[in-house]
């Protein structure tokens, strides 16, 4: 989910879509994954999404540029994104 900086209101409108839109359809389990301290986290909750203590296995095998400058930014400004194909 991606929003203009700050604008919370944004993202709630579609979390709350979304719900909605899945309830209709009967799904039961969705999986939301936001970076820690984001404020989509507590948004999150706020729909009735719970801390699952999972974490996607991911790991970065080198660090550089662009590894420091992720791992140094403050939440609010970090997306992270990925998924499966088939």
């Amino acid at each position: 989910m991606l929003t203009p900086l700050g604008r919370l209101d944004v993202a709630s409108s579609l979390l709350r879509y979304a719900c909605d839109y899945l309830d209709d359809l009967g799904v039961n389990v969705v999986y939301y994954e936001s970076v820690e301290g984001h404020p989509y986290q507590d948004l999150s909750w706020d729909y009735g999404f719970i801390d699952s203590r999972r974490g996607p296995y991911i790991r970065c095998l080198f660090e550089d540029e662009s590894y420091n400058l992720l791992i140094n930014s403050p939440p609010a400004k970090v997306y992270f994104n990925y998924g499966d194909f088939f």
